[in-house]
């Protein structure tokens, strides 16, 4: 397989989607809290008449940083 200017590109992967799991991940400010975060989902869920249950708060931590 080529690529677009003519080099050989590596075979394409393939993976059973079922083990790939993205997260897409927004920072929150630190004062937003659970309480916050279940209200502003409970109000978006009334005015766009949406299912928002797939989204979730967690908290990450990213390990010590340098």
């Amino acid at each position: 397989m080529k690529d677009f200017v003519g080099r050989t590109a590596l075979p394409e992967l393939t993976m059973q989607r079922v083990i790939l799991h993205l997260f897409f991940v927004i920072c929150l400010p630190d004062f937003v809290t659970k309480v916050d975060f279940d209200w502003a989902i409970e109000e978006k869920a009334k005015k766009k008449k949406q299912d928002f249950t797939k989204i979730k708060f967690f908290t990450y931590d990213k390990g010590e940083c340098v």
